[in-house]
Order: C-alpha cells, then structure tokens, then sequence
C-alpha cells in the first residue's frame, strides 16, 4: 500500500499490533476521508473480553509509536468486540 508517497507493508503494521497485550486480532486498512481526500490508516482491533478496551487502545498506539516509523502508525484505533 502507498501512503503519502511512502509504501508499507499492511502485514507489519498488523503484527506490531498483535504483539500488545490484551489483543487477540486486527486488520489495519487505508481509508480516504471525503471532503479533503487525504489517505489515513485505520486499525480494527479486536481485544479479549476482559481487557478495558481504551486501555488497549492506548497500548496499541504507544505499541506503533516505538516500533515504526511515523508515517506507519495509524491515525485512528477502533477496537471491536469481534472482526468480521
């Protein structure tokens, strides 16, 4: 995938993710937002039942903060009860 003029590799964002605790799957997509057609990741993440789910969320992106460069990390975490 290109974004911003960079290619990444989806496979390695996802793996980061899957390392944090709490986190049982994900799927991280590009997504372009309408009114400015500017390009952003999404990642889907799906977390065990008995993990506060902002919580998660925080971990995931101090988790993509550390690991990758900046313009790999996603702009928005939405975690989910299950992915379809």
């Amino acid at each position: 995938v290109k974004l911003r003029g960079q290619r990444l590799e989806i496979g390695e964002i996802e793996a980061c993710i899957l390392r944090v605790n709490g986190v049982t799957n994900c799927v991280v997509v590009k997504q372009t937002q309408e009114q400015t057609q500017q390009d952003f990741l999404v990642a889907f993440a799906q977390s065990s039942g008995s993990t506060d789910s902002e919580s998660v969320r925080q971990l995931i992106m101090d988790e993509c903060r550390r690991h990758l460069a900046g313009y790999m990390v996603p702009s928005v975490v939405k975690m989910m009860d299950q992915l379809p």
